[in-house]
C-alpha cells in the first residue's frame, strides 16, 4: 500500500483512493490541494471538512520555520518579499460581547485557524498584533510563486471564516469577518537594531506598511493587494532591478539568432529545460531586455500547479490581463473589453467573441446568439479563434510568446500550443516554452 493509499485510508478517505491515483496526488503534493481541487475531484463536502482537519495533522507535524538563534546577530539583507495582513472585523464589538477568557478562546481559535492556513502555503507567521495576524511568504524560505501563494492563502482564509463561526457557536452568533492586506516589493530584513528586541526578524520598508494601509481599506472577508501585485512569479520574486546576466551568452545569443529568424517569416520553437532556480526566467528576461527596441508583441503564460487541472488557465489568465478585464467590471464593460482586444488583430468579432467571452466565463447572451454548439465543437472553435487571433496580430508585429512551467500545464492548454506550433512555421513568431527536466517533451519532432 503506498503513502497516500494509507493516508487516506487512515482518514476514512479510502474512497478516493482510485481518482487520487489517476492525478498523480501523493502525500507530497497533498497540503497543496485547494478547496476548488477537492470539488473538482469529485471530494463531497463532509470528507472535504475531514481532508482539511488530516492536513492540518500534517501542518503541526512540520518543524516550525528557521529563526535566527538567541544572542546571535543575522545580518540585514534586502529581499524581494510578500507581507499579509490579517485582521478581525469588529473586534471592539466583539469585546463588549463576550467576557475576557471567552474572548481570548475565540481569538486564539481564529488566530489558530489563520497559521494553519497560511503554513499550508508555505507563509511564515511573524507576528500575532491582538486580534490580527502578520505573515511573510518568501521569508525565511523563498519561492518563485511566493505571491500567488499568499492571495491563495488570503481567500483560504476568508473561506474559512464560516467554519470558524460555527467553531465558536458556543459563545453566540457572532459572525466573525476578516479583513486581508497583501503587498508585494523590496524589504530589509535582519538584525537592525541589535539583539533580544524582537521575538521575530524586524522587516522595514515600504512595503509592509503598504500591507498595513491595504488590510485598512479592505471590505469585510475581502482581500486587497497592491496594484503592483506582479503577474510574474520571476519578477515578484526578484523585482525590477535585475542583475546582470552571467555565464549564459551562448545561450542569450543562440535565442537572439532564432529571433532575428521568427521576425523575417520563419517560425521557431525553443524548449528550454532545467531544474528550478537555474536561471530559466532570467534568460526570458534576458532575451526581452535585448530586443526591447524591436517593434513586436510579448506575450507571457504562466502555468500553474495550483491549476493543473483547469482548462486554458494561463491563457485565459493572459487575456484577461491583455485585454484590462477586472472583476468589479459590469457585464458589459468585459465585453467591450474582450471586442477592443480581438480588433487589435481581426475583424471577426462576432465568430470569435462569443466564444472568448464564455472562455472567461463572461456572460454574452444580450448582445450575441447563444453557442448551441458540443462542448467538443465548442472547444474546437475556442482553440481556432485564439490561433487565428495570433496569426491575424502576427501579420501587424512578430510576436515573442513565453509559456513557463508547461510541467503544470492542463491538456487543453498542451493541445493548443501543439496546434498552434503547425501554424507558426510560416509566421514571425517565436514560442519559447520552459520546463523542469522530468517533463518529457511533446515537441521532440519539431
Amino acid at each position: 500500500m503506498s503513502e497516500i493509499e494509507h493516508w487516506l485510508e487512515q482518514h476514512g478517505l479510502g474512497k478516493y483512493v482510485e481518482v487520487f491515483s489517476e492525478n498523480d496526488i501523493d502525500l507530497e503534493v497533498v497540503p497543496e490541494l485547494t478547496e476548488d481541487d477537492l470539488k473538482d475531484l469529485g471530494v463531497s463536502l463532509g470528507h472535504r471538512k475531514k481532508f482539511f482537519k488530516a492536513i492540518s495533522l500534517i501542518d503541526q507535524s512540520k518543524p516550525e520555520p528557521e529563526s535566527p538563534s538567541p544572542g546571535l546577530k543575522r545580518e540585514a539583507e534586502h529581499r524581494q518579499l510578500t507581507v499579509m495582513f490579517c485582521d478581525l472585523v469588529d473586534s471592539t464589538g466583539l469585546s463588549h460581547k463576550l467576557d475576557p477568557e471567552d474572548l481570548r478562546t475565540v481569538i486564539n481559535t481564529v488566530q489558530d485557524s489563520w497559521k494553519s492556513i497560511v503554513e499550508r502555503y508555505e507563509g511564515f507567521v511573524a507576528r500575532y498584533m491582538g486580534d490580527g495576524l502578520l505573515a511573510y511568504f518568501g521569508y525565511p524560505q523563498a519561492h518563485e510563486d511566493d505571491a500567488e501563494r499568499s492571495v491563495r492563502a488570503g481567500l483560504g482564509i476568508v473561506d474559512a471564516m464560516s467554519d470558524i463561526n460555527g467553531q465558536v457557536i458556543q459563545y453566540g452568533d457572532l459572525n466573525l469577518g476578516v479583513r486581508i492586506g497583501i503587498a508585494t516589493g523590496p524589504v530589509v530584513v535582519g538584525d537592525l537594531v541589535g539583539e533580544g528586541t524582537s521575538e521575530e526578524s524586524p522587516v522595514l520598508g515600504e512595503t509592509p506598511n503598504l500591507a498595513a494601509r491595504l488590510q485598512g481599506f479592505a471590505e469585510p472577508n475581502a482581500v486587497l493587494i497592491s496594484e503592483a501585485e506582479i503577474e510574474s512569479r520571476f519578477t515578484a520574486l526578484h523585482g525590477t532591478q535585475l542583475t546582470n546576466l552571467v555565464g549564459r551568452e551562448e545561450e542569450l545569443d543562440l535565442l537572439l539568432s532564432r529571433w532575428r529568424r521568427a521576425k523575417e517569416g520563419e517560425g521557431q520553437l525553443i524548449l528550454l529545460s532545467g531544474e528550478p532556480g537555474i536561471g530559466k526566467s532570467r534568460l526570458t528576461e534576458a532575451l526581452a531586455e535585448s530586443i526591447s527596441d524591436d517593434g513586436y508583441i510579448r506575450m507571457r503564460l504562466f502555468c500553474s500547479s495550483y491549476h493543473a487541472n483547469s482548462a486554458l488557465y494561463p491563457v485565459i489568465s493572459q487575456i484577461r490581463r491583455a485585454a484590462g478585464i477586472s472583476a468589479n467590471d459590469s457585464t458589459d464593460d468585459k465585453l467591450d473589453k474582450v471586442e477592443a482586444l480581438l480588433r487589435r488583430g481581426s475583424d471577426k468579432i462576432e465568430t470569435s467573441a462569443p466564444l472568448i467571452a464564455a472562455l472567461l466565463s463572461v456572460p454574452y447572451d444580450t448582445r450575441y446568439p447563444v453557442l448551441n454548439l458540443t462542448p467538443q465543437a465548442q472547444r474546437a472553435n475556442t482553440l481556432e479563434a485564439l490561433v487565428e487571433h495570433l496569426e491575424s496580430l502576427s501579420a501587424i508585429q512578430p510576436i515573442l510568446i513565453v509559456l513557463e512551467d508547461i510541467h503544470w500545464a492542463d491538456p487543453t492548454t498542451i493541445e493548443l500550443f501543439r496546434f498552434l506550433t503547425e501554424r507558426i512555421q510560416a509566421l514571425p513568431i517565436l514560442l519559447l516554452i520552459t520546463f523542469r527536466p522530468e517533463y518529457e517533451s511533446k515537441w521532440g519532432g519539431h
